[in-house]
C-alpha cells in the first residue's frame, strides 16, 4: 500500500460534538479532508460524504489516537478550522494575533484554494467555541508555491484573520517556531519528544468518533531515513518530518495542527500535521511538514500584518 495511492473513503462529518467519521479499511491518512472544496463552500454532510467516497478518496483527516484530554490552557496557540456551519475539519496554530498556520491540503485541492468560513480559538471543546471562545473569519488564504501532494511536501498555508484575535488572555496565544538554527541545534533530532494536539479521530477504522474535548498525545521524532524506510515508495524530503510511538498517533481531524516540541520551558512550533498511512500503525510514523523548513517564508509573508510575536527565551 503506497500513500500516493487513492483508496476509497467514506467521510460523514457531523456536528462539532460527537463527530463520527466512517472510514473505509483502507485508510490513507492525509490528516485533514486532503482537498475539502465541497465542505468549505459550504456544502452539508451528505455531499461531503458522498463527494469524498466518489471521487478522488482522499486520506482522511487526522485524530489523536492514544492520547488524554488536553487544555487549552495548556496548549493555546491551537484552533480548529470551521466551515459555515461551524463544523471542525482541520488544525492550525496561532502565529500572533492576525494570522494562522494549517495544512495546505486543508485549503487545496487540484490547485484550488478554498477559504476556511472561520477560524475557532480559545476553548478545550468545540462546543465551547460559540459561548466562550473567539471565532473569526478568515479574510485570505496564502499557500507555499510549489505545493503537488501531501505526501510530497511543500504542505502549509497560512490564514489571514478578519478581525485580529485577542492575545491578551490565558487560552489564546502564540506559539514561536521552530528556525534553521534551532533544527541544527538538535530540536527536532531522533528520539525527541514531541507533543501532537487535535480534534481529529481515536481510531483510524470501523467508526472513528471525534471528540469535543481537544487531545493531546506525546510522540518520538524519527530521521528522515527512517521515515524513508517506512515509506519506500516515497520520496521523504527535508520540508518533512516524521514522529511515532507505539499506539499513539494524530489522524483524522487532525490536519494542520501543532507538533510542538519543549525547549527551555516553552512550546516550540516544529510541524504541521501533515499525512501517513493509518493511524498508530507500527510501520508507518505520522508526517508533518518541518517548520524551520518554511519559517522564513512564514515571516516574509506575514511581515505587512504583525510580527511574529511569540520568541524561545
Amino acid at each position: 500500500m503506497t500513500v500516493s495511492a487513492h483508496f476509497t473513503v467514506q467521510l460523514q462529518l457531523l456536528a462539532p460534538i460527537t463527530e463520527v467519521l466512517m472510514v473505509s479499511a483502507f485508510i490513507t491518512r492525509r490528516w485533514a479532508l486532503a482537498g475539502t472544496i465541497s465542505l468549505l463552500a459550504g456544502c452539508g454532510p451528505e455531499a461531503v460524504e458522498q463527494t469524498r467516497a466518489q471521487e478522488t478518496a482522499l486520506a482522511s483527516e487526522q485524530e489523536i489516537v492514544g492520547g488524554t484530554n488536553a487544555t487549552i490552557a495548556a496548549n493555546p496557540w491551537q484552533v480548529s478550522l470551521q466551515d459555515s456551519s461551524g463544523s471542525h475539519f482541520c488544525g492550525g496554530s496561532v502565529l500572533n494575533e492576525n494570522w494562522i498556520l494549517t495544512a495546505q491540503h486543508c485549503v487545496s485541492e487540484n490547485g484550488t484554494i478554498s477559504k476556511p468560513a472561520q477560524v475557532a480559538a480559545g476553548s478545550t471543546t468545540l462546543k465551547g467555541m460559540r459561548s466562550s471562545g473567539q471565532i473569526r473569519p478568515v479574510a485570505e488564504v496564502i499557500v507555499y508555491p510549489g505545493y503537488v501532494d501531501v505526501n510530497q511536501g511543500k504542505d502549509v498555508a497560512l490564514l489571514r484573520l478578519a478581525a485580529p484575535l485577542d492575545l491578551s488572555g490565558a487560552n489564546v496565544k502564540a506559539i514561536p517556531l521552530a528556525t534553521a538554527a534551532d533544527e541544527a541545534a538538535g530540536i527536532t533530532n531522533a528520539g525527541v519528544v514531541a507533543r501532537v494536539t487535535g480534534w481529529g479521530a481515536l481510531a483510524s477504522s470501523g467508526p472513528m468518533y471525534s471528540p469535543d474535548t481537544l487531545q493531546t498525545v506525546d510522540v518520538r521524532l524519527l530521521s528522515n531515513s527512517s521515515a524513508q524506510s517506512s515509506y519506500p515508495e516515497e520520496t521523504i524530503g527535508s520540508d518533512q518530518l516524521a514522529a511515532a510511538s507505539p499506539g499513539k498517533d494524530s489522524c483524522q481531524g487532525d490536519s494542520g495542527g501543532p507538533l510542538t516540541v519543549l525547549e527551555n520551558g516553552t512550546h516550540v512550533l516544529v510541524g504541521v500535521v501533515s499525512w501517513g498511512d493509518g493511524c498508530a500503525d507500527s510501520r508507518h510514523p505520522g508526517m508533518y511538514a518541518r517548520v524551520g523548513s518554511f519559517e522564513p517564508w512564514i515571516a516574509s509573508q506575514i511581515s505587512d500584518g504583525g510580527s511574529l510575536t511569540a520568541t524561545i527565551p
